[in-house]
């Protein structure tokens, strides 16, 4: 028999709770205790608690933390090591400190056996706890592992052989000296069932061990090593198949074979998917029957499916990085660093014959799935390799008859069809078709490069586009020189030559963003629609009527600009090797490089290049990012991907297409660019597109453009998102607001209430009636009603509005500069909070209404910080007719403050300043060196005759 540290550990818990409990005088049954749900030790603690050994401390908990005593310990060692459960009650040692009499009789036992001695002669400190260290010297003890000498090196000689017996097993980063709490005490009992087990025996010819386990002596049941070497369809050479349905062979380790029932071994997979593999059993022989029951098995070595197989220049065959001698039976030894390995491969019948050498495994290498096997998972070296060779072959299914499984149907496989690829009628694939057990596998489609030119042509080889293929198992005089033709070829080697579709244009990919109408084209019917190509929104002309809302295609485009269209489901779909990745539904996530300098997406690590294309949609917007990308890439629930990747060598991919159907990228979203449509501009045909014109203000940068787009209804004044190339698309956005500039500082400009800041790329326009716009500050807008984009705070854009504020309506009555407070007016507030400065060319028009037709006056309410200073100006006096307009200027039509024509009304500071005709105190430059700081707080249009009602507009500054 085999010793066996940690290989059966895992053992059904069900199964060996049924066979151990068998003989204890307990009966119980498997536990779920719920204080051990998810818990580290749940197997061994419901392992133990089924065999008896550990039960709970309640109905339904286990207490997993709590710390156990040295008694408790001892009546564990007894149970385990005599599959009984009752120890007596009688105390037959020299301890004086046992209480419980419940612990008596295993303390007595463990004690008179040596495996557990008392911390003085008269004393056992039946409750401390029980340290891992002195745990694992009882068990070593009881295990027959110790000896005298060893307790000179306690506890490092004990710690020393546990570990060799694997008992530390699942007891990581624990301290020696720790007490061990009851699911660690499990964990350690549980190892401790199938460590070796040495037991001392007396003959007439001397002493002799017997080297067994817990689980052999104890309980009567046997652990031992097979490798499958038969199924019910399918045997390594040298063995039958298997008659009785449901069960396997296997050759035992002393070279007998047993059949077992497939199901008793618990292992997942198929009984094929486990031929040549070792697996390790718990099992007991009825003597009488000789049928075999199974309680538990694990595997026992590990295996790795591998596509490479080198031949080195020595002859020896390199896989996984080791170099191989294929041999027909094993000599034991190690030659020139070559590991002697049996391989296998699988025959049309399902007998997998064994070759004899190298150079036969290296004929048998043309396209295949080859599994590395080692019996022992520490080793470097495999033991054996079975490879299934695929054929090739294209897909018929006529009448439901498939031609590469003997035209049997579906129904009529009876080994089982599996085609997890989803090979389609017409589809070229490769094939592995059993026609003793009628069984089919597909494991691959062979998709069909794009069309280009052969430029190179021999006996061996051929040059495609560029790539060259090797012409070992092409069809004979199938390619000619200048031909434009498409392969199916699988590892550099074609396999057969198809019809090319025509490309007259790089091959790549768009989104179709609308449904396809159809149109009459130089006397063909065709279908336009809209489609998005890296970033740009694009008409798109084709002779394919079925087109899909954010379907994915890949395309090609002929001479006259009619596109041909391939979608996923395409054998045309991708090219040059490359392959897709395609989701639907899937949930919620984010991926990023920020932890490694790969993405990941579903099993395929990706990086990106100069060639990439990333295209996402998020709220109806198609961003893109074309290039290298190293963002965030987040996918919302429920979105759907397209991906398509270079098949590089190595794990990592490089990304060439991308599309999402509702996600964001981190370096996209927020340049999306917006423009505010001005005007309609006409149309244009530019490359096989009609195109309409639109003068648009850039929302970003302020400027005024004429963009393109393929819609011709976008709404004048509307904001819409563009595409990368500055196409307007029929996406709109609310992004602007609209309020009175009420406030500002150097910094900050305050906006219906809420105040923005000012940055370096702020900026404020006034737009013209001609839709050019002319820069202005936002400190000129006060009191203006406004249009604005801000962005987390930051002011972007500010837009005066095209036409001028609303018309001002009311009543003036005739006064002086002394009687302002009571003197009815029309007030212009727009211009409160600027500088008197800034008002010496302001102007407005002047409808008189109704009433007496007399002279008008300004009159601007400032101050300083202080008192209220009136400043007015004067105008001509009006000469026209009622209801015509007047337009006035304070610098043009209205008098210069200069002597004789500027007033100024008196106030506490300023009791010197007076004006009327002939005045010489503060006028002209002197007036504004007084009064140009002041800051006007009103400013209102009053009458010296009247009263008369007046209109009035088109103010500006």
């Amino acid at each position: 028999m085999t010793n066996f540290k940690t290989a059966v550990r895992r053992l059904a818990s069900l199964m060996l709770a049924l066979m151990l409990t068998a003989s204890m005088a307990v009966s119980v049954s498997a536990k779920n205790y719920t204080d051990v749900i998810d818990n580290d030790y749940t197997e061994q603690i419901d392992m133990l608690s089924d065999i008896g050994i550990m039960i709970g401390t309640s109905e339904d908990e286990f207490s997993p933390d709590m710390d156990v005593t040295r008694e408790q310990m001892a009546l564990l060692l007894f149970r385990t090591m005599l599959g009984r459960d009752n120890s007596g009650t009688v105390n037959t040692t020299a301890f004086e400190d046992l209480y419980d009499p419940t612990y008596h009789g295993a303390i007595s036992w463990a004690n008179a056996a040596g495996y557990i001695i008392g911390t003085s002669d008269t004393t056992f400190e039946p409750v401390g706890g029980i340290t891992l260290q002195d745990a694992m010297t009882m068990i070593v003890r009881a295990l027959g592992q110790s000896h005298s000498a060893m307790d000179r090196g306690y506890p490092w000689t004990y710690i020393d052989a546990a570990v060799k017996l694997g008992l530390d097993e699942g007891l990581n980063n624990i301290s020696y000296t720790k007490t061990l709490t009851r699911a660690e005490t499990a964990t350690l009992v549980y190892n401790a069932l199938t460590a070796q087990y040495l037991i001392p025996k007396t003959s007439s010819a001397g002493t002799y061990v017997v080297s067994t386990t817990i689980v052999e002596n104890v309980y009567g049941f046997e652990i031992d090593e097979g490798i499958v070497v038969a199924t019910n369809d399918y045997t390594i050479e040298g063995y039958s198949k298997v008659i009785k349905n449901g069960y396997v062979t296997l050759e035992m380790s002393d070279g007998v074979s047993m059949t077992v029932n497939f199901d008793e071994l618990n292992m997942e997979g198929s009984p094929e998917s486990w031929l040549g593999k070792k697996i390790k059993l718990v099992y007991k022989a009825d003597e009488k029957t000789k049928l075999v029951t199974v309680f538990g098995s694990s595997y026992a070595g590990v295996s790795k499916n591998i596509d490479t197989v080198e031949i080195a220049v020595d002859g020896s065959i390199v896989m996984d990085g080791v170099k191989y001698e294929t041999v027909a039976a094993k000599s034991g030894t190690l030659s020139t660093n070559k590991n002697e390995i049996y391989v296998y491969i699988y025959d049309n019948d399902g007998k997998l014959a064994k070759l004899a050498d190298n150079a036969a495994v290296s004929s048998a290498l043309r396209f295949f799935n080859l599994e590395l096997i080692r019996d022992n998972a520490g080793s470097d070296a495999a033991d054996r390799a079975i490879i299934k060779p695929w054929s090739f072959g294209q897909l018929t299914i006529t009448g439901g008859q498939i031609n590469i499984a003997g035209n049997l149907a579906e129904d009529q496989l009876t080994g089982g069809f599996v085609n997890n690829v989803n090979a389609k009628n017409g589809d070229y694939v490769l094939y592995y078709y059993n026609a003793e057990n009628k069984s089919l596998e597909i494991p691959e489609v062979l998709i069909a490069t794009p069309g280009a030119v052969v430029t190179r042509l021999t006996a061996a080889s051929a040059t495609i586009g560029g790539v060259e293929y090797k012409l070992t198992y092409a069809p004979a005089n199938a390619l000619n020189i200048g031909q434009n033709a498409s392969v199916i070829a699988k590892n550099g080697y074609i396999l057969a030559v198809v019809n090319a579709p025509a490309v007259t244009a790089e091959s790549t990919y768009l989104i179709a963003t609308s449904n396809a109408s159809s149109v009459y084209i130089d006397g063909y019917v065709r279908y336009a629609f809209t489609a998005n190509v890296d970033g740009v929104s694009k008409n798109i002309i084709t002779s394919q009527p079925a087109v899909t809302v954010n379907g994915v295609y890949r395309y090609t485009v002929d001479a006259n600009g009619i596109y041909s269209l391939y979608d996923t489901g395409s054998a045309f779909f991708v090219q040059n090797g490359d392959f897709s990745s395609i989701f639907n539904n899937i949930n919620a996530a984010t991926i990023s490089t920020a932890s490694s300098p790969y993405y990941q997406l579903g099993n395929v690590k990706f990086v990106t290049d100069n060639n990439t294309v990333i295209i996402v949609k998020n709220n109806g917007v198609y961003t893109a990012k074309t290039g290298a990308y190293t963002g965030d890439i987040t996918i919302n629930a429920n979105a759907s991907v397209v991906s398509v990747f270079k098949n590089n060598i190595g794990d990592v991919k490089t990304l060439s297409f991308l599309f999402i159907s509702d996600g964001s990228l981190a370096r996209t979203d927020i340049t999306q660019t917006y423009v505010k449509v001005l005007a309609a501009n006409g149309s244009e045909y530019v490359n096989n597109t009609v195109y309409y014109v639109y003068t648009v203000l850039n929302i970003s940068s302020g400027q005024i453009s004429a963009n393109r787009s393929v819609y011709s209804n976008l709404a004048i004044g509307n904001v819409y998102a563009t595409d990368a190339a500055g196409n307007i698309l029929n996406i709109a956005a609310d992004l602007l607001a609209s309020a009175r500039i009420t406030g500002y500082t150097a910094s900050t400009v305050t906006i219906g209430g809420a105040t923005f800041r000012l940055t370096a790329n702020t900026k404020a326009i006034k737009l013209n009636a001609d839709n050019t716009a002319t820069a202005v500050t936002p400190a000129s807008l006060l009191n203006t009603t406004v249009t604005y984009y801000a962005v987390n705070g930051d002011m972007i854009l500010i837009i005066s509005p095209l036409n001028t504020p609303d018309t001002l309506t009311g009543i003036v009555s005739s006064g002086s500069p002394a009687d302002y407070p009571n003197i009815p007016a029309v007030i212009v507030e727009n211009y409160t909070g600027k500088t008197v400065n800034d008002l010496k060319n302001i102007s407005m028009d002047i409808k008189v209404i109704s009433g007496a037709n007399e002279p008008a006056y300004f009159v601007m309410t400032a101050n300083n910080g202080g008192a209220d200073v009136y400043i007015t100006s004067w105008f001509k006096p009006f000469t026209t007719a009622a209801g015509t307009v007047n337009h006035v200027v304070w610098g043009e039509d209205a008098y210069e403050i200069t002597a004789g024509t500027g007033y100024a009304v008196a106030d506490a500071t300023h009791s010197n300043v007076a004006g009327g005709s002939g005045a010489t105190d503060l006028v002209g430059q002197a007036f504004y060196d007084e009064f140009g700081g002041y800051t006007v707080t009103k400013v209102e249009v009053k009458m010296f005759g009247g009263p008369q009602t007046i209109e009035v507009s088109n103010y500006a500054d």
